[in-house]
């Protein structure tokens, strides 16, 4: 899987940080891998790792500050040139439980500030960009290696498989970030770049907690090697596990 270039948001930590560090070791390495986080001068381990692998470019991306994406934007712009950007991979967001009982208004519309809006306006930004990989990749049809938006979601935001109720902010801005997928993937369809939501499992990240199923590094393996190697038409638009499986959303 030779991908020329990937961004990735939220990669000071967790699964973002692990993907950042995977596609750095990886072999072919994209030639840039830009890791995307809110404050960069306070993300040491980035910085350690971009010492290590001169690809790997950090970004300031705040999720809901557009002006943060359109200078990120001016600055991967000119690293690609008329090469464009390969794979969007919007991984930040926030997890806010509440019941019913203690929901209050303004949680909910951070929550789908930051899990729903926020990934929206980023592919807004960066979409030239990826026009512009599908526009001069020798890759036909759909592929992670031509153009692609991944959109990073959960099972919480599945309705199909709720039945515990509760997280209340969390579960409808994930939906809704589904139902944004499959828009973008209609949309996009005739300009070569294809749409994911991407489900990653139980992990054992500050989000999802020190009891979770998954390692950050055995998700991040699954989701290279299990989704987005594998990634064509039939994947378009769909809400895929880390394990390469299509789900009912």
């Amino acid at each position: 899987m030779q991908i020329a270039s990937i961004l990735i948001t939220g990669a000071n930590r967790g699964i973002g940080y692990e993907l950042v560090s995977q596609f750095a070791a990886a072999n072919p390495s994209p030639d840039f891998i830009y890791a995307g986080c809110r404050n960069p001068d306070g993300a040491d381990k980035l910085k350690e790792l971009a010492q290590k692998h001169p690809n790997v470019n950090i970004l300031k991306i705040a999720i809901g500050d557009g002006s943060s994406y359109q200078t990120a934007v001016q600055q991967v712009t000119q690293d690609v040139g008329d090469r464009g950007l390969t794979v969007l991979f919007n991984n930040a967001g926030i997890l806010t439980n509440r019941s019913f009982e203690k929901v209050t208004a303004e949680e909910m519309r951070e929550d789908y500030e930051i899990n729903c809006i926020g990934p929206l306006m980023v592919t807004k930004a960066f979409y030239p960009l990826l026009k512009k990989a599908a526009d001069t990749s020798q890759v036909k049809g759909f592929s992670s290696t031509r153009a692609a938006v991944l959109n990073m979601n959960s099972g919480l935001g599945l309705i199909s498989d709720n039945t515990s109720g509760g997280y209340y902010p969390y579960r409808p801005a994930r939906a809704a970030l589904n139902m944004i997928t499959k828009s973008m993937s209609i949309d996009f369809k005739s300009d070569g770049i294809m749409a994911v939501s991407i489900v990653p499992g139980w992990v054992a990240t500050d989000m999802g907690g020190p009891k979770a199923r998954l390692t950050p590094t055995q998700c991040v393996d699954g989701i290279r090697n299990n989704v987005m190697a594998k990634m064509g038409e039939e994947q378009n638009g769909k809400v895929i596990k880390w394990s390469g499986e299509i789900v009912d959303y």
